[in-house]
Formats: structure tokens, sequence, C-alpha cells
């Protein structure tokens, strides 16, 4: 219990702590009060108006019904007049004579808008408005269904025709004079029939109109330019509109994933549903905005609060921060490792400073000066330590008082004075003067210089590894490039080898043919059948024999010199990898190793740059043919990478030498190196393309083989200009040079 009495806050202290900030807490109290009357405005003035836009949605979303209703109703009126008129003509005369009369005076509407089609007994379409071959409709539910029907009964038949296009068919029966079947009068009507109503302006881009029926399946609708059907099989599956929809509802229904005000009217007369849809997210868009400004005004009377409420608590808490910011310096100061030394500028008439007056102290600081307070306070820094304008301390106090920003200086000791061998210290300029704070880093700086040598000790152990893992992966990288090359080489020479044979065997077998053709050509004076000789003739005609003569050694020398193409390309590949010659230091033509690697690398050039060749006279460089080859590799692939986009660079090579050493250059017209990205781009695993377009290992295995053959390589590079990498070899390399 005890305990707990002494650490936990008691009844008086905390209204003690309530009446200090009595002032605050009111104006905290006020300002969220008045926060919470805005938002309470602001919430239910917006569910105001989303009610009446939702009402004003449903309304118009109804009144488009009736007016669609009413238009589909008049339009199946006139499907049904045009019928009536079909019927009663067909029966009176020949159908054909019956439609052409009509057509003639302009009673039933255009070939474009119906589709006429009047069928005898059997289901053969006798009469049409339409071109085209005999049709037989026997088979269409809709002839079934009106010739079974019974005598007498005149029925108007609509349905989907069932051929997958979802135009609509009406159709009457025809009877003869006793009441017998005689045939059917249809008229067939195309889905846009029925949308051509659609209206943009009151509708909107999303708004939708259909036509169902009266099972509720969708026949056509239509949204903005977006027009659909669906014939019965798949209606049934798909589109179909809601069942639990009572005719005349406005329902929010998400049609074809757009969230809708729906209504569906039963029409009279007629086994058909309309649906109409108005997209809620267009009719609400108004509401939107609305709600939009609502909460921008609510926000800026929120921020206007806040910022009124945060200036009057700031100038009710002033006092007490002050307060309380002395009596927090005050501990800290008390309880500080650190010295700390406040100095206050003494200044003549014109401003500039002559001295500093020691305003206070801490503890610490007197430990570490070996005086007491009373030697220290309210004395000049010209009385505590006289000789501070001859030492660097004054340019320091300068330095900090006219930068306004705080300093810090790192120093050995060799005052007596100061009971430290190393001093941290740190100049804070305040209004009038500036606050010193020292600390005594002795210990820290000897174990600094003790990390040091430890660290140096590592750095080289790291350096040691860093160069076996290169020489590791630089290995194994040459290794697959060098078996990659030699089964590519092994596997190609083969089959090169013995097509070059048959092929020259096919020459000298050709020329035989050709010689004996020639000697029969020849002897065809001799035969004595005119028959003979002449078909003789009329077959060297048709083979055109004198043509073949001149094109067959003409295709024979292109493919020799195909196949001597990819002979040589193989040759390269095992001039770029070396796997016919041991791994050892010998005398190589510098140039011939670029062109092995170029007709390697083709590939990923040709697309992206044109290369330039400038090779200038060189000797032969003692050297390790296949790693000098690696490293050129890398470095017409970098510059490959570095073209910009689509656009065609260009890769310049050049050659050189002097006494010496002999020289390489790549440059390309790429994208560049930044500049702080130059001193690192030899670091093993750094790299400067995207993510898993690189590995960061080419320049730094090719480094290795550089430094290795005891050259450099160096680079130059301008953003937006390209970048040039020369490498530098010399030609002979000193006694006991080897692989390791």
């Amino acid at each position: 219990m005890s305990t707990s009495s002494a650490t936990t806050p008691s009844r008086h202290t905390l209204a003690r702590r309530w009446l200090h900030g009595a002032s605050e807490n009111w104006v905290v109290l006020l300002i969220g009060t008045l926060l919470a009357v805005v938002w309470f405005v602001t919430v239910h003035i917006i569910a105001t108006e989303r009610a009446a836009a939702e009402r004003d949605a449903r309304n118009a979303t109804r009144g488009l019904s009736g007016a669609y209703s009413a238009l589909m109703v008049r339009a199946l009126d006139q499907i049904d007049l045009t019928l009536g008129m079909l019927r009663f003509a067909s029966q009176h005369q020949a159908p054909r004579d019956a439609l052409r009369e009509l057509q003639d005076e302009v009673l039933i509407p255009s070939s474009m808008l119906f589709s006429i089609d009047i069928t005898d007994e059997t289901g053969k379409v006798v009469a049409s408005n339409q071109a085209g071959p005999p049709r037989q409709v026997a088979s269409f539910e809709y002839f079934k269904a009106l010739s079974r029907g019974k005598p007498h009964v005149d029925p108007l038949y609509a349905d989907v025709v069932p051929d997958e296009t979802g135009r609509m068919v009406f159709a009457r029966r025809l009877t003869h004079a006793d009441g017998r079947f005689r045939g059917v009068v249809s008229l067939i009507v195309g889905p846009d029939y029925f949308t051509s109503w659609y209206d943009r302006g009151r509708m909107g881009e999303r708004g939708v109109l259909g036509l169902a029926d009266a099972r509720g399946h969708l026949i056509v609708t239509q949204s903005g330019d977006q027009l659909s059907w669906s014939a019965p099989a798949r209606a049934a599956a798909q589109r179909r509109i809601p069942e639990n929809q009572s005719s005349g509802d406005a329902l929010l229904h998400p049609w074809d994933d757009v969230q809708r005000y729906t209504v569906t009217e039963r029409l009279a007369r007629y086994p058909f549903v309309t649906l109409v849809g108005l997209s809620a997210d267009e009719q609400m868009m108004a509401f939107q905005a609305s709600r939009r400004v609502r909460l921008l005004q609510a926000a800026v009377m929120s921020a206007t609060l806040l910022a009124l409420g945060g200036l009057l608590w700031w100038m009710a808490r002033s006092q007490t921060r002050t307060r309380r910011a002395q009596a927090t310096y005050h501990a800290a100061s008390q309880a500080s490792a650190d010295a700390i030394v406040i100095l206050n500028q003494i200044v003549d008439a014109r401003g500039a400073v002559q001295d500093y007056l020691v305003t206070d102290v801490n503890p610490r600081a007197c430990e570490l000066s070996g005086a007491g307070r009373e030697a220290l306070v309210n004395k000049r820094l010209s009385e505590v330590a006289p000789d501070w304008q001859d030492t660097s301390l004054r340019a320091t106090l300068a330095e900090a008082a006219d930068s306004g920003a705080p300093l810090t200086r790192e120093w050995r000791n060799h005052d007596p004075r100061l009971h430290a061998e190393w001093v941290d210290a740190h100049f804070v300029p305040t209004f009038d003067g500036i606050v010193v704070l020292l600390r005594d880093v002795s210990e820290h700086k000897r174990s600094e210089q003790e990390l040091l040598r430890h660290n140096a000790e590592l750095t080289a152990l790291n350096q040691e590894l860093t160069q076996a893992h290169e020489q590791l992966v630089q290995s194994e990288k040459l290794a697959s490039i060098g078996l990659l090359a030699a089964g590519v080489a092994h596997e190609i020479n083969n089959p090169v080898g013995f097509v070059m044979s048959n092929i020259g065997t096919l020459d000298r077998y050709l020329r035989d043919l050709f010689a004996l053709i020639e000697r029969y050509r020849q002897s065809e004076p001799a035969l004595t059948d005119p028959a003979a000789r002449a078909d003789l003739e009329r077959l060297r005609g048709e083979i055109e024999i004198d043509y073949l003569k001149d094109d067959i050694p003409a295709l024979m020398k292109e493919t020799l010199d195909g196949i001597n193409r990819v002979r040589k390309i193989v040759q390269d590949l095992k001039n770029f990898s070396r796997v016919d010659a041991q791994h050892e230091w010998q005398m190589a033509d510098l140039r011939e190793g670029i062109e092995s690697t170029l007709n390697v690398v083709n590939n990923e050039i040709k697309y992206k740059a044109d290369v330039v060749k400038e090779y200038g006279p060189i000797p032969l460089v003692q050297c390790l043919p296949s790693e000098i080859n690696q490293v050129v590799m890398n470095l017409l692939v970098n510059a490959s990478h570095a073209m910009r986009g689509d656009e065609r660079g260009r890769i310049t090579i050049r050659t050189g030498s002097s006494e010496q050493e002999a020289w390489i250059e790549v440059e390309d017209t790429g994208a560049g190196i930044a500049a702080e990205n130059l001193t690192r781009i030899f670091d093993p695993f750094f790299t400067t393309k995207p993510v898993g377009k690189g590995t960061g290992l080419g320049l730094s295995l090719s480094y290795g083989i550089v430094k290795k053959h005891h050259g450099s390589i160096d680079v130059r590079s301008e953003i937006g200009r390209g970048t040039c990498f020369r490498v530098t070899l010399p030609l002979r390399q000193a006694d006991g040079a080897n692989l390791q």
C-alpha cells in the first residue's frame, strides 16, 4: 500500500494540475463543442440532400418509364395494324399481289424497318419484302403455334426469332372462308426498333433502356451507344429482370455492374415488359458535388476553429510553459553529464562583441574546470580564460553567432585547467549569447582508435575475400561461357562439315551431268527419228536446260557462301572462348578478339545501335585472350543496354598503341552515367539497371581482369551524351606472370 500511495497521484495533486491548466481546458472544451455542432449540422444537411436527390432520381426514372411504355404500346399498335392489313389483303387476293399493292400505296413500312413474310399452310414463304432464295418456316415455333390454333381465334403471336439475332417476330394466322388454316403472315423487327427512343440528354451516358418478354427475359437493351440483345436460349440464364420487382417500382439494381434506379412496366394488351434504368452515379452527381462543398465548408470551419483554439490555447499555456521550461532546464543541467556554460555577449557602442559574460554553469562544468560556481558565474570570459581571444575559441564563437546555426568542434586539450584529454563541444547560438556544451570524450577517443585499428585489419581481410570471390565468380562465368561456346561450336561443326562435303560432291556430280547432257545434245542431229528429235527439243525448252546450266552453279556458290559464314561464326565462338587453347599467357591480336566478340554479341547489338570501327595499328599483346574477350563483351553489352528507348544509337570501337601499351575504347551514345555513380560502377553487385536487369558483376569482373593484366580501365561519361570506357594493357607482362 505504501508503494502505491507513493507512485500514484492523489486527488489533491490531480485537482491542483487541473487548476493550473484551467484556462487551457476550457479552450479545449469550447472548441470541441463548436466542432461537434459544425459536423452535426453538416451531416444532417447532407442526409437531407441525399434523400431529396434519391427521390428525384426515382421520380425521373418513373417518368421516363411511363413515356417509354407509351411509345412501345404505340409501336406495337402500328405493328398490329400492319399485320391486320396484310392479313386482310392476303385473304382476298394472291399474297404477292397483296404485298405489292400495299407497298405501292405506301400502306406498310419500308423493308428497311420491317421484314414481312407470307407463307402457305406448309410453311413455305410465298411472298416477302426481302430478296433471297425460297425459305421454309414450318419448323419455327411461331408457325407451329399458329397452325395448331383454334378456328375463328385471331391471336397476335410475338416471340424472338430463333436465329441468335435477337430480332422479334410478330405473326397472325391466315384462314380460308371456312376457317381452315391457310398460312401465316409475319413481321420481323430488329432490336434497334425498340431502343431508337434512347434519349442521351435525359438518360445520361450509362442509362439503360430495354424490352423483356412476359417471363421477364430481356430481349434487347441499350446503354449509351451499346446495343445488345439476347436469344431465348441464353436469355433465361444470363439476362433477366428481378423476379421481386413490381411494375412501376424504382429499385436500385446493379445492371451489368452499374448501380441504376430501375423501373419495369408490363404493357397493356401485349405480352411485354419495358425496362428503364438511370445510373445512380449520374443522377447523384449534383448531390455529390454539393456534398463535397458541404464537407469542404465544414473542414474550413473546423480548421478555422482549430487554428483559433490553438492560438488561444498557446496564449494560455505560454506562462506555464515558460515556468516549466525553466524548471526542466534547471533539473536537466544539474543532472547532465555534459558541462553547460551559458555566455551572454558584451558589445560596444557599434555592436561589436568585445567579451562574453558567464551567466550560468552546471555542476559538471565546475567539475571539469576545477573551479567553484562562485569563481565562474557573473565573470567575464576574459577573467575565466584570459587567453581565449588568442585561440580558435574566438573564431568558433564568432562563427556560431554569425551563422545562427549550432556548431560542433572536437579537439585535443592541452590546457591544464580543463581536466580532460579530448573535448567535444557544441556551440548553440541564442538571441543574445551562446550556450556551450562540453563533454569529456577521452575514453571514447581511445576506444575509437582501437576500433579503427581493428577496422583496418578487417578491411584488409575483406579485400582479400573480395578478390577471392571475384576470381571465383569470374572463373565460373568464363567456364560457363567457354563450355557453352564449345558445345555450340562442336554441335554446329559436325553438320556443317558433312553439308559442305555433300555440297562439294553434288557440285562435281552436277558438272558431270551437265557434261553428259551437253554430249547428248551434240548427238541429237544423229537421231534419224524426227519425232524423237522434236520431243527432245520440246522437253529441253520446258525444263529450260540452258537457264539451269547458268542458275545451278550460282545456287551452289550462294549455298557454299552461306555455309562458310556459318563456319566463320563457329570459328569466332571458338576464338571467343579459346576452348581449343590452354589457359595461359600468349601473344594475341586484340582486333581479332574484338571481331570474334562482335559476332558473338551481334544479336544483342544489331537492333539497338550501329557499330563503328576505328582501328588503329596495334602490335600483338601478351594476355589471356579469352579473358580480354570477356572484358570487351561486357563493355559492348553495357553499351547496347545504355541506349535510350527506341532511339537507335551508335557504338564506336577504337584501338591504338604506344611504345609500352595498347588500348581499346568502347564509346556509346546512350543515356550516360550520373557523376555520383562513376566512383561505384566497378564495385561488385552495384548496378544502375532496373531490378532483374543486371547483376552488377560485369564491370567488377572486367576491372579484376584488367588489374590482373597489370592494366587500367578508365571511364568518362555525360548524362544524355553517352559513356566511353578505355582499357589500357601493357604489351608484355612482367617476368613470372601467371594465372593467380
